[in-house]
């Protein structure tokens, strides 16, 4: 989570790192559908569940936000 909330905040490092943030379910679809997988899902405890079990079975990593 620590790691999120840097790489949100600095762009310097998402550039360094050569990543992005992306917030939402429609973009997590559309990522999965498009064939991206995303490194990590960080998701609240009322998602969809087959919307956070097609990022897993692509090869994301998952957690549950509290």
């Amino acid at each position: 989570m620590q790691r999120l909330r840097k790489l949100v905040q600095k762009r310097g490092l998402r550039q360094a790192e050569r990543v992005f943030v992306a917030e939402g379910v429609t973009l997590l679809r559309e990522a999965l559908e498009a064939g991206v997988v995303p490194e990590t899902v960080f998701y609240a405890p009322d998602a969809d569940t087959s919307l956070i079990t097609d990022a897993l079975d692509a090869g994301a990593a998952a957690y549950a936000l509290a």
